[in-house]
Order: structure tokens, then C-alpha cells, then sequence
């Protein structure tokens, strides 16, 4: 037989795999990426793939919605659910495996853990905004103007002055 044998991914509807092929190091995102294709993700997860923060075991989603939240009982899911993706809030696609997915851009991501700083901590939110600067891939400008898309500049001002 020349054609590829694939297998069902555990408790994925829908989702499958080579069989021969050994896992990417992204497999689990992959996976919640054909599940959901309409989530970003987010805080932890979106920090991770920036380089911004270690492994973190939970995979973080925003779902707007109406759209479902992935029912992936094998994979440790944590959420957010806007009522709708905010205006002027910042993704970046990416295609790994040949399956699109969608990160919060590094200022936005920053900008979120302020937000949710009372689910993944104040410290977790300060680190990431002092790596984001100390990488130099973004400016005190685009984190600003999440911080305002986000509703958290009184939050951001004062931890941005201090980096200065």
C-alpha cells in the first residue's frame, strides 16, 4: 500500500493523523485548531509562542460568541468568551501543518494578561510586559494602544513608567 494510513485523533471528532508521523511539538494546538477554527489563542498560549513565557500546561482560547466552546476532554482547555473579538484587537495568523490558526499579537497578549490578571496573576502580567520590551519586537506605542483596546490602561500606566 503507497497511500498514508491515518488514525483517528482520541476523542477529536472529526480530526485525524498519520499514523507513521511522529507528533509535532504543537500537536495539541493543532488539534484544537481543526476543532475550533474560530478561536484565538490567548494569554498563556499566545505568551508561549511569542517566547514570551515557559511551558504552561493549559491551552488558553478566546471563543467570541455564538461559536462553541471545544469539548477536547483529553486536553486541558482554559477560556475567555467576549460577547465578540473587541474592535481593533490584534491577531496574527500563523499556518503550522498546513492548518491556520490565530495567536493574539505579542502587545495585545500583553494587554490581556492585565485584563485577566486576577485569573492568571499580576506577576505573570508584569514579567510579560518586561520581556515584551526587553525583546524589542514591539513598541511602548502598540502596547498603549491595546491597553486601550482592552479597557486597561489605568492598570498598564503605571508598570509602563517604571520600564522607561
Amino acid at each position: 500500500m503507497h497511500g498514508k494510513v491515518l488514525i483517528r485523533e482520541p476523542r477529536a471528532r472529526g480530526v485525524y493523523r498519520i499514523a507513521n508521523r511522529g507528533l509535532s511539538l504543537h500537536h495539541d494546538l493543532l488539534v484544537v485548531a481543526l476543532y475550533a477554527p474560530n478561536a484565538v489563542f490567548c494569554l498563556l498560549t499566545a505568551l508561549r509562542w511569542h517566547g514570551l513565557r515557559g511551558p504552561c500546561p493549559d491551552i488558553w482560547l478566546c471563543v467570541p460568541a455564538p461559536s462553541r466552546f471545544p469539548d477536547l476532554g483529553h486536553l486541558p482547555l482554559e477560556g475567555v468568551r467576549p460577547r465578540a473579538l473587541p474592535t481593533g484587537w490584534e491577531t496574527v495568523e500563523v499556518t503550522l501543518e498546513e492548518v491556520p490558526m490565530q495567536f493574539t499579537s505579542p502587545a495585545q497578549t500583553v494587554a490581556d494578561c492585565f485584563q485577566y490578571r486576577t485569573r492568571i496573576g499580576l506577576d505573570v502580567a508584569v514579567a510579560a510586559l518586561r520581556a515584551l520590551v526587553r525583546t524589542g519586537t514591539t513598541t511602548m506605542e502598540d502596547i498603549w494602544r491595546c491597553a486601550k483596546v482592552s479597557g486597561v490602561e489605568a492598570e498598564v500606566l503605571p508598570y509602563m513608567e517604571s520600564i522607561r
